[in-house]
């Protein structure tokens, strides 16, 4: 089976966007400086102590790993959002726009070419099927079959990670 270039040109596209988008977004910050100082103000009213503000507010914490970063691309660039993630402060909104704008058509492009390559795949599965079958509703029940078992193959595949 030949993989034509431009389908390589996207995966490794499609890669790249997700792995320099998660880890730019893993140094954004998800909490915006008013959300800080009111943290800050309120352990300040509470407790009197400046230094110890600061631990209760987990600033150090702030900013996503990059697994979530990763995940926070794929999420917006497949536009499924979960919402566990959101960027609070104009830098990772902006960051958003720019890797939703960018992203979101490489993904469907890529998208198309799987699709694309499944077909050809497929045609070539069903050709000597076709010579056999002499009704449209015995290849139908065919595929079927076929879908079945290559989804059965390909999630008891991923189950066993």
């Amino acid at each position: 089976m030949k993989i034509n270039k431009a389908f390589l040109l996207f995966v490794t596209v499609q890669s790249i966007v997700i792995i320099l988008g998660g880890y730019l977004y893993s140094l954004i910050p998800l909490v915006d400086n008013t959300d800080l100082i009111i943290c800050i103000n309120n352990n300040n009213n509470n407790n009197n102590n400046a230094s110890n503000s600061s631990q209760n507010c987990n600033i150090n914490d702030q900013t996503p790993s990059l697994s979530e970063g990763v995940f926070f691309v794929i999420t917006t660039i497949t536009t499924i959002g979960y919402g566990q993630l959101t960027p609070k402060t104009d830098l990772g909104k902006v960051f958003t726009i720019l890797v939703a704008f960018i992203g979101i058509p490489i993904n469907i492009v890529f998208l198309a070419k799987i699709g694309e390559l499944l077909k050809n795949v497929s045609s070539k599965i069903l050709k000597p099927i076709e010579k056999y079958a002499k009704s449209k509703k015995k290849i139908i029940i065919i595929q079927v079959c076929i879908c079945i078992f290559i989804n059965h193959t390909f999630m008891s595949s991923i189950q066993s990670f």
